[in-house]
């Protein structure tokens, strides 16, 4: 019996995983995709809270991440992050984002909350 519950929660494991990576390359943000992400995102973030402008440290210490970076992830993560932020955290702070940024180095692309 034991051997059995072993054997069925390995399966079981293997296939959760199987799924999180199918999943994984139909989703722009690609959280459990184990398969290396060679690319790079430069981007910069600004916010605007009641018409005053965020210095970038204090758009730092608003999301806990570097607010002029780059990473080499999916700027997908980035994106879903600040907006999680505002949704639940800055709910009531009715801010304005603007992020900015170079995918791979071509031309930069903006994306704004509330869009």
């Amino acid at each position: 019996m034991h051997h059995r519950f072993r054997k069925t929660a390995a399966v079981a494991l293997l296939v959760c995983q199987v799924v999180a990576i199918i999943y994984a390359r139909f989703t722009p943000a690609r959280y459990f995709c184990w398969a290396p992400y060679d690319t790079q995102d430069r981007y910069r973030v600004f916010v605007e809270i009641d018409d005053l402008v965020l210095t970038e440290k204090q758009t730092n210490e608003r999301y806990r991440f570097s607010s002029n970076a780059w990473q080499q992830h999916s700027i997908h993560n980035l994106l879903e992050a600040i907006e999680q932020y505002e949704l639940s955290y800055g709910s009531d702070d009715n801010a304005e984002i603007e992020v900015r940024y170079s995918h791979n180095g071509r031309a930069e692309q903006t994306w704004n909350f509330p869009r």
